[in-house]
C-alpha cells in the first residue's frame, strides 16, 4: 500500500500547552488517550495519512523535540515497510464501536490503542472452566487490534475473553455466551445476514463491531437508518454498560441480554425523575467526576495527581468529598457506584 508523501522540518519549538494548535508538524495531543494509558494525557501523538485516512500513533512522550524524532521514525519505518509494517510494529490509536441496536442505531463507543503482536498468531482460544464470568468471544482480521479489545474485554468487571479468531469459522461461536465480530464480515453484514447468524446460533448474543480511525468515522459508516442514532462514548472499563452487571452469568442468555440493552438506551432519554442516576443525583462537581473516572481505571492518588495536573493533597480532598458524597468507605465502593450509573 502507497503512502502519500509527508515531509518533515527541523523546527525547535517550546513545549505545548495541552490544548495546541493541531497538527503543528503533524503532532497533536488526543483528547481521550488517558483512558486507554492512564497518566499520559499531555503526551503527543502523531497524525499521519495513509490513502486519504488520517491515522494517530502515541508518542510517549511530552517533549517537543522528542515527539518531532519519534513520528520521524514512523515515517521512516512507513516508508521501508509500508502500511502493515508500520501497523504491526507500532500502536497506534484506534475507536472501537459496540452496535447493540441497528435501527435504530445504538452503540457504545471508547478509545483504544493497538497492542502489537509481531512474531505471534492469534489463537481461536478457549473458554475457561469457571462460569463466573459472562463468555466474550472475539471475531477480528487484524492481530493488533484483536489483542487491544481482547485486553479491555478482560478488565470488564464480570466478563472474560473466551475465545479470539481471525475468522468466523476458526471461532466455536456456541461455546460464547457473546461474540463481537467486526461488522464487515459476511456472516452479520447488514441486518438479514445478522439476523439468519443470530437464528443460527441462539444461544449466543452477536453483536457487530466497528474499528475506526477517530470517532467522527462512525457516523459515516452507518447508512439507511430510519430510526434514530445513539452513539455514547464510554471509558474502555465500561463499554458494556449497556449488558449490565450479571453476579449469576450462567442465567445470562441473548433474550436477557437484549432486555438490558433495551432497557439502558432507553433511561437515556427518560425524562422522569426516576431514570436519574444516584451518583447524578448527588450533584458531583466536573472534576470529582474526573477524579472518579480515574478510580475507575484503578489510578492511585500520584497517578491521579499527575494524570489531572493536581497536587496529591488536592486529589485526597476531591476522593474525600467523593466518599462523602455517595455515602461510601472505599474506592472499590465509589468505583462500582459510579459505574452502576
Amino acid at each position: 500500500m502507497r503512502a502519500k508523501k509527508s515531509s518533515t522540518t527541523n523546527m525547535v519549538a517550546p513545549d505545548l500547552p495541552f490544548h495546541s494548535p493541531p497538527s503543528l508538524q503533524g503532532l497533536e495531543r488526543r483528547r481521550y488517550a488517558e483512558w486507554a494509558h492512564p497518566g499520559r494525557n499531555s503526551e503527543y501523538s502523531a497524525a499521519i495519512e495513509v490513502e486519504g485516512t488520517r491515522h494517530f500513533f502515541p508518542l510517549q512522550t511530552d517533549q517537543y523535540d522528542q515527539a518531532v524524532a519519534r513520528r520521524a521514525e514512523l515515517l521512516d519505518t512507513l516508508r521501508r515497510r509500508g502500511w502493515n509494517g508500520l501497523r504491526r510494529s507500532a500502536s497506534r490509536e484506534i475507536t472501537v464501536a459496540i452496535f447493540w441496536l441497528l435501527n435504530p442505531v445504538a452503540c457504545t463507543y471508547t478509545t483504544l490503542f493497538t497492542l502489537p503482536v509481531t512474531g505471534r498468531k492469534t489463537s481461536p482460544g478457549s473458554p475457561t472452566n469457571g462460569r463466573h464470568r459472562v463468555r466474550v468471544g472475539l471475531v477480528e482480521a487484524e492481530r493488533e487490534i484483536a489483542a487491544a479489545v481482547a485486553h479491555w474485554i478482560g478488565e470488564h468487571p464480570g466478563f472474560e475473553t473466551a475465545g479470539v479468531a481471525d475468522s468466523w469459522s476458526a471461532l466455536d461461536v456456541d461455546l460464547c455466551d457473546v461474540v463481537l465480530a467486526n461488522r464487515a464480515l459476511p456472516e452479520i453484514a447488514g441486518d438479514e445476514r445478522l439476523r439468519a447468524t443470530r437464528q443460527r446460533h441462539p444461544k449466543t448474543a452477536i453483536f457487530p463491531l466497528g474499528i475506526y480511525p477517530d470517532s467522527d468515522s462512525i457516523f459515516h459508516s452507518v447508512s439507511g437508518v430510519s430510526r434514530g442514532y445513539c452513539f455514547r462514548r464510554r471509558i474502555p472499563t465500561a463499554l458494556f454498560e449497556p449488558l449490565g452487571r450479571w453476579e449469576r452469568p450462567r442465567h445470562f442468555t441473548p433474550s436477557t441480554a437484549m432486555s438490558c440493552i433495551h432497557g439502558y438506551f432507553q433511561k437515556l432519554f427518560d425524562p422522569s425523575p426516576e431514570a436519574e442516576s444516584s451518583v447524578e443525583r448527588l450533584n458531583l462537581t466536573p472534576r470529582e467526576n474526573e477524579i472518579l473516572q480515574c478510580l475507575s481505571r484503578g489510578l492511585k492518588d500520584k497517578e491521579i495527581a499527575s494524570a489531572l495536573q493536581l497536587s496529591v493533597w488536592t486529589v485526597h480532598g476531591h476522593v474525600k468529598s467523593v466518599f462523602e458524597k455517595l455515602h461510601v468507605h472505599s474506592r472499590t465502593e465509589a468505583v462500582v457506584k459510579y459505574l452502576q450509573k
